[in-house]
């Protein structure tokens, strides 16, 4: 009889406890390698890297959420986060470590005593067996759970699906880049039974899962595009037409699920950013009105589309230099069309310069704008001239008296 030893030392591999293995039976030309129905002279020593998945689930807590569902998500709302992994063989060990460290970015503020534990399929809460943060977590730092008892089988059944879900909130911040929301979770483990301190570990990282805002910047100007134009006023729809609402001050607004502000207030540059707009599955469409505008210029009406991923880009998740910007012309011809530029310093931000006049010569007498113009143009002539001739006419009938 043989003790075999597990020396593996491949990264991520949990060792096999010592094990005991008979030998064949036989003499030479004659060997047997079974011993009834039991096979002899031979083991598998299994290496066990367990699964590990992250996914934003719905509030129920299983149910992943699609593309759409998760990147719709603004400011203000909650992101539920699911942690999945089994039950591991905790055979021979003296003690076990299994440790879950999950970090989000900043702007994914973690929700004390929203976590819960499920084990087995039908699932059975054991939160109670959970220990998870007591208290806020500082911003961008771990959030660690872990589980002291996973090593009595009484309590927890080897393979059994092992849930654990917890909440953020989806909060501003201030950084250039507050944009992105990216975060990771890893689960560390003991992988070698013959350390009785347990401190002999291995790791698994799972798939990050990444979120997006986007903002646009205008910039309400006059038809030369530099002249700065005060006390413009916009609104926000949705592609069904609703306004959306948002939080700030004049020249800085972020779309916030608890917000109350509809008319968002250019600043004294004549400049209003506005931040938090989310990009939907594979596009957006938003629909800017400028509600006011300085006394006597135009007020414009366009769309701004915004596109997580440009086109070929193949990681779905991609948040960077993919996000792809369009507009529309304005109500009156001065907008380019797609004349928005990517803010070479921050790949989340359009800019669009909003073009303004106050002269019927600024507006470009071509396309439908151009028409539009001239039979308001024609009408209101028109009018002129048959109040003109009614006047004529009631002047000569009163001379003829």
């Amino acid at each position: 009889m043989y003790v075999l030893k597990d020396t593996t030392t491949t990264t991520g591999v949990t060792k096999s406890i010592p094990i005991l293995v008979t030998t064949t039976v036989g003499t030479s030309g004659t060997i047997y390698n079974s011993l009834g129905s039991k096979t002899i002279g031979t083991v598998n020593l299994k290496a066990d890297i367990p699964s590990f998945t992250k996914t934003a689930v719905a509030a129920d807590g299983t149910t992943a959420l699609t593309g759409e569902q998760l990147n719709s998500k603004k400011i203000g709302d909650e992101v539920t986060f699911q942690l999945k992994t089994t039950v591991p063989n905790t055979q021979g060990y003296t003690n076990y470590k299994f440790k879950i460290s999950d970090t989000p970015t900043a702007g994914l503020v973690y929700e004390v005593n929203s976590q819960k534990l499920n084990v087995g399929n039908p699932a059975v809460d054991k939160t109670t067996e959970l220990t998870a943060p007591t208290a806020a977590v500082a911003a961008g730092s771990a959030i660690n759970f872990s589980i002291a008892n996973i090593a009595d089988s009484t309590k927890f059944t080897y393979g059994a699906d092992l849930v654990i879900t917890y909440k953020v909130k989806l909060t501003a911040v201030s950084s250039a880049t507050w944009q992105k929301q990216n975060n990771s979770a890893a689960l560390e483990y003991s992988s070698d039974p013959s350390d009785t301190t347990g401190n002999t570990t291995a790791s698994v990282d799972a798939t990050a899962v990444k979120l997006a805002l986007y903002s646009v910047t205008l910039n309400n100007r006059k038809t030369d595009g530099t002249t700065k134009l005060t006390g413009g006023k916009f609104n926000v729809k949705d592609s069904g037409g609703t306004i959306l609402k948002f939080a700030g001050s004049a020249g800085s607004y972020r779309y916030d699920a608890t917000g109350t502000i509809e008319d968002l207030e250019t600043d004294g540059d004549g400049n209003v950013v506005i931040d938090g707009l989310p990009s939907g599955d594979t596009a957006a469409t938003y629909k800017f009105n400028q509600i006011a505008s300085q006394g006597g210029y135009t007020s414009a009406s366009f769309d701004v589309g915004i596109k997580k991923n440009v086109d070929g880009e193949t990681d779905a998740n991609q948040h960077t230099a993919s996000a792809k910007f369009t507009n529309t012309v304005d109500s009156f011809g001065l907008i380019g069309e797609n004349s928005i530029t990517q803010n070479s310093g921050d790949k989340w931000d359009g800019i669009l310069v909003v073009e303004n006049t106050n002269s019927i010569a600024g507006i470009p007498l071509t396309g439908g704008v151009g028409v539009a113009l001239v039979v308001a143009l024609a009408i209101i002539s028109g009018g002129v001239v048959v109040v003109a001739s009614k006047m004529r006419r009631k002047n000569l009938a009163n001379a003829r008296k």
